[in-house]
């Protein structure tokens, strides 16, 4: 049994965008190097920055911000709403933080100030997980960022990761994310304390759990957790960055590959949790309870008082009859449910519900309105966590408002986007074309994987999707043809005539003469096998296989032994 190889492995320092370097796998590469530097996205919601220290996030300044540091020690219940506004009225000395002033006052401890300040760096890197078209990039260098009295305040990646996944990212984004995962057996021999690592809510043990006990796809543990599909996705994908899901299929050491920078996977799977000292060993070498969340909940998973024990799930408390929501719930309920299905199509201006007139004042007291109203933290006091995702695209929203039109340059730019036409029915019909056709190439090339890895049946499935959302394209008609004929759903006249076919659409397809060639030498026609062959090399130099064949051909012709036979090594076994 393997580890399952991360995406998370490339060059540091790199420059790159979301899409080709989604955020949690360049979070997951600095993890693994170790690296000291400043991560930077920029989007047209403005500047974002990530400071990293040892491989962990310990500050992040975003553009709008409004997660002020006294608002979160009254949400942690560390500081009471009287005491805090009171502490407004007088502004802190010049040069001193507001933290340090409540400290200074006796307001509140240390540790609770170190509390207050890692959730604060944790709501703002969850935010950078909604931005979809934005640059990324890594510059390597010292920093006096994310420092509470000479101890740093680390925020695991593994947690970021899949509490940013599960909320800011849609069902398509994680779908095709997963996509090397598809219809692979999966399985993890995490420990508890690596568990904990992740943040998990009671319900997403579960999962975690199945994944210990058993051997599943994807599609077989969404089915037996009974969980949504979202937060298994999610906690899929933060298992599969953080190089944590095995594959039971392929031989070889429970170890993952070393990473740019020399660090081991598996040595940071044993480090410290980065949010605290290293989790201690008991005096018979068991590891202690699970970390749990800062409530009355249960622990997620219980250890063994035994070595290396498989956790048992604690089963979550009965639930208590729901009381009646309050009437602020209703009111933000029936707010999200109208702007949901509309803010990210308004223009910004209609975002702050002002004209195109509007004046810096008017704007700042629009988006402090808009703040107030739509701040997701206020979610859990209102009982609707439910409407988290949709919030925060309300409030990333307001936020990019904000920062766009307070720019003078940015205003203008946009206005000057406004004026110009929009694109026509047809131009968006063109561009729901090429999107279908990226998403079917995604599917075509891991169709070839699949096949590589001689799996016929999921390679067909892939490649016959992709036929149906790109029918012209020759390749997808011929690999379909290929693939059926490697399973005995097609003959060999009947699979030539498919190849032909596909030929006449990609006139250009190397890998067409190379299955016509496999064809005619299953059937004997040696002379015929060759000059296919030499066809798709003359198409592609990089068409190994078939110069293979005609080494293999020209050996048996010396020898006199060219016989009829079945020389497919993706022919299924009789």
């Amino acid at each position: 049994m393997a580890i399952i190889p991360s995406p998370a492995t490339g060059p540091i320092p790199f420059q790159s965008t979301v899409q080709e370097l989604p955020l949690p796998v360049a979070l997951e590469r600095l993890f693994g190097a170790r690296s000291t530097g400043v991560l930077t996205l920029d989007a047209r919601q403005g500047h974002h920055v990530i400071y990293v220290r040892d491989g962990f996030p310990v500050a992040v300044e975003l553009p709008g911000s409004f997660e002020l540091i006294g608002r979160v020690l009254v949400e942690m219940k560390l500081l009471d709403e009287t005491t805090y506004n009171t502490t407004l009225s007088a502004p802190p000395p010049e040069g001193q933080r507001y933290g340090e002033t409540l400290l200074s006052m006796g307001l509140i401890t240390e540790d609770q100030l170190r509390q207050a300040l890692k959730a604060q760096v944790r709501r703002k890197l969850h935010r950078l997980f909604f931005l979809t078209d934005s640059s990324i990039a890594f510059e390597a260098r010292e920093h006096q960022e994310g420092v509470q009295r000479n101890e740093s305040l680390r925020v695991h990646p593994w947690r970021a990761t899949y509490h940013g996944v599960r909320s800011a990212w849609n069902a398509d984004r994680l779908r095709q994310a997963l996509m090397p995962l598809g219809g692979m057996q999966l399985h993890t021999s995490l420990q508890a304390e690596e568990v904990a690592r992740f943040g998990l809510g009671a319900n997403d043990g579960v999962a975690v759990q199945l994944l210990r006990d058993k051997i599943l796809t994807l599609d077989a543990l969404i089915t037996e957790s009974g969980l949504p599909l979202q937060p298994v996705c999610a906690l899929v994908y933060a298992l599969y960055v953080s190089s944590t899901l095995e594959d039971p299929s392929r031989d070889g050491p429970t170890r993952a590959p070393t990473v740019s920078g020399g660090y081991s996977m598996a040595t940071a799977r044993r480090a410290p949790t980065g949010e605290g000292p290293a989790v201690p060993k008991g005096p018979t070498g068991e590891p202690p309870p699970m970390l749990r969340p800062p409530s009355a909940a249960p622990p997620l998973v219980a250890a063994a008082p035994t070595v290396a024990p498989v956790p048992a799930v604690v089963p979550a408390p009965a639930k208590t009859p729901a009381s009646p929501p309050s009437a602020a719930a209703q009111e933000l309920e029936q707010l999200v449910g109208a702007r949901k299905g509309q803010i990210e199509t308004d223009d910004l201006f209609t975002v702050l519900g002002l004209p195109r007139t509007a004046t810096a004042e008017q704007i700042k007291t629009a988006y402090l309105e808009g703040a107030r109203r739509y701040h997701p933290d206020r979610l859990a006091g209102l009982g609707l966590d439910r409407l988290h995702a949709d919030v925060e695209r309300i409030f990333s929203r307001i936020s990019e408002a904000q920062s766009v039109l307070l720019d003078e340059g940015r205003r203008s730019e946009y206005l000057a986007s406004l004026d110009k036409p929009k694109p026509s029915a047809e131009d968006m019909a063109a561009h729901q074309t090429v999107i279908a056709a990226l998403e079917a190439e995604g599917l075509f090339r891991r169709g070839q994987t699949l096949l590589r890895r001689n799996d016929l049946a999921a390679a067909l499935k892939d490649f016959s999707v992709a036929l149906t959302a790109v029918p012209t394209e020759g390749e997808h008609v011929v690999y379909v043809a290929w693939t059926r004929h490697c399973l005995d759903q097609l003959g060999l006249a009947d699979t030539r005539t498919e190849i032909q076919r596909g030929l006449k659409l990609s006139p250009r397809c190397a890998s067409a003469f190379y299955f016509l060639g496999m064809l005619y030498k299953e059937e004997g026609s040696f002379d015929a096998a060759r000059a296919e062959f030499k066809r798709a090399i003359a198409l592609d130099e990089r068409q190994f296989d078939a110069a293979q064949e005609i080494r293999i051909l020209e050996a048996r012709r010396s020898k006199g032994g060219e016989k009829k036979g079945l020389f497919d090594r993706f022919r299924k076994s009789k």
